[in-house]
């Protein structure tokens, strides 16, 4: 009966994500490679040079959303270099536009299922919390389900910031060296 009842629920998200169009099938096969390559800390997925500062180096993305930008960022630390994949879905100056895409995204997103060689499939899971006008930052932290793997340090999140003029949506993919207990969101503040 178990057998029978996950693949009925992989069935099921598998039908979901195809109904959800070409932005969902685009943004879910590039979280699929970005994490696929975590393992390898993002190097197969690390293209050219963008630029360099004193504490981040930054790295065009091999793995590309379709007319999004995306970029592979190093961070060196005195402990070891930690990397984070980030792509700016979208930038909207109305706040009830950018609530209603940012919504849209999470529905896109939520329950994606993510096969990685070697490990039983994943889920990605996380819950909405909708954004407020008076809460300039708004993030949703997705868990790679079930947990208790090599792959617990991988973050996903997907944030609605107010940048001065607009509203910008952010989906990033990092690695994560403390412990969730150890960080401050922002609905914690």
């Amino acid at each position: 009966m178990k057998v029978v009842s996950t693949i009925l629920l992989v069935f099921m998200v598998s039908a979901a994500s195809f109904s959800q169009g070409v932005f969902s099938n685009t943004t879910n096969s590039a979280l699929q490679k970005v994490i696929e390559d975590y393992p390898n800390k993002f190097s197969n997925i690390k293209g050219d040079l963008l630029g360099e500062n004193i504490q981040t180096i930054d790295f065009y993305s091999k793995v590309q959303i379709p007319g999004i930008p995306c970029v592979l960022t190093q961070y060196s630390s005195t402990k070891k270099d930690i990397y984070s994949w980030r792509a700016e879905l979208l930038e909207e100056e109305e706040f009830e536009e950018a609530k209603k895409r940012y919504k849209e995204i999470y529905s896109q997103i939520r329950n994606t299922i993510v096969k990685i060689d070697g490990e039983k499939p994943f889920i990605l899971n996380g819950a909405y919390l909708a954004p407020t006008e008076d809460r300039k930052f708004n993030v949703v932290s997705f868990q790679l389900l079930p947990s208790g793997s090599d792959m617990d340090k991988l973050r996903i999140e997907l944030s609605m910031n107010y940048m001065v003029t607009a509203w910008k949506i952010t989906l990033t993919v990092f690695d994560r060296e403390y412990k969730d207990d150890e960080r401050i969101t922002a609905t914690d503040q």
